[in-house]
């Protein structure tokens, strides 16, 4: 599972599904995803359209505590090494 740095901001990768029926593909609708419920990863998904950090998506989903920061990683792990975002070049 890929590294994923607290200062490194995260994109979507350029090539990534863009529909709702790509989407539900990656984020599944069983809510276990990266241990996120399907609605916050969902909502990860949304942001990552434009670089954010781990802090910035856990403020935004109100994920206040280290259990969400780790939450967060782990999605982002996942979504890094299906290829699906990347470091931001603005990082």
């Amino acid at each position: 599972m890929a590294e994923i740095l607290p200062s490194a901001s995260y994109v979507r990768n350029p090539k990534a599904a863009k529909s709702e029926a790509e989407q539900s593909a990656i984020l599944p609708s069983n809510g276990e995803h990266a241990e996120l419920g399907v609605e916050e990863a969902t909502q990860v998904w949304e942001l990552l359209e434009t670089p954010q950090t781990i802090a910035t998506i856990c403020r935004s989903i109100g994920a206040k505590s280290d259990a969400g920061s780790t939450q967060v990683s782990s999605l982002l792990a996942e979504l890094y090494d299906q290829d699906l975002i990347q470091v931001s070049p603005d990082t």
